[in-house]
């Protein structure tokens, strides 16, 4: 029932086998000869369902998971409640330019981080910024005053209009002995997508320290194309008639 890997699984169904199955497919067959006996049965993907990338040059929606997240911080105002941190010990000697390097390049090559919202008339908009140079210069902390400084700055509130949704610090605790904590908005990220972040950066920062470059695949989707794609038509037929079959059942 883990709704995370079960959407990975039926993203490489469509990848491999271009075919589109609901999530509930995977869900009311138990078993793999029923999954394969739904994938038989469907028609294959139409170009519609396909997310491609969308142009730039024009208002982006918002998908619904962000225009949530959105509308929240409208209705109550910044406030930490969404924001998600991620500490790492970092231990041995410590070549701090590269980690810069690595964290830039995680930054430049994931739109969502540096992505803001704003209003477009009545509706909201996401704009795609270029990536600003993150300050990673170490801060001394005593032990004893770890926790206090990692609460604190988890708690700082996120503005949406400015970017990135990405805050890093750098935590000099002695000799050889560094945390780096990252905050991220959730509007930005969730405890998958924080996993694909922290990996990223490792590879970054062994490739940098070792005077190489990070040998990333290009990304052929963004989250921005995602949206769109979620807010096409034929998605948005797709919707009509699930809330419609919901009515229904819930009439009454």
């Amino acid at each position: 029932g883990h709704s995370l890997l079960a959407t990975q699984m039926l993203s490489r169904i469509r990848r491999r086998l271009n075919v589109s199955l609901p999530l509930r497919t995977l869900f009311e067959g138990g078993t793999l000869e029923e999954l394969a006996q739904a994938v038989d049965q469907q028609a294959q993907v139409s170009d519609d369902s396909e997310i491609v990338p969308a142009p730039r040059n024009q208002a982006l929606a918002l998908s619904y998971a962000q225009q949530r997240l959105w509308f929240l911080d409208r209705f109550e105002g910044p406030n930490a409640a969404y924001n998600m941190s991620s500490v790492v010990r970092l231990r041995g000697t410590l070549d701090i330019a590269a980690l810069q390097q690595a964290l830039q390049r995680v930054l430049e090559r994931h739109e969502a981080l540096r992505t803001t919202y704003h209003l477009n008339g009545e509706q909201p908009c996401q704009v795609i910024n270029e990536a600003p140079t993150l300050d990673l210069t170490p801060v001394t902390v005593e032990s004893h005053a770890l926790q206090s400084v990692i609460d604190r700055q988890s708690a700082q509130p996120f503005d949406l209009q400015q970017a990135p949704m990405l805050r890093a610090h750098l935590l000099h605790l002695g000799t050889d002995d560094h945390v780096l904590q990252l905050v991220l908005h959730h509007i930005a990220t969730d405890a998958w997508s924080m996993g694909i972040l922290i990996q990223e950066l490792i590879t970054g920062y062994q490739a940098y320290s070792s005077g190489a470059v990070p040998a990333f695949s290009p990304l052929p989707i963004q989250y921005a194309d995602y949206a769109q794609w979620q807010r096409s038509e034929p998605q948005q037929r797709q919707l009509a008639r699930a809330i419609d079959y919901w009515r229904r059942q819930l009439d009454g």
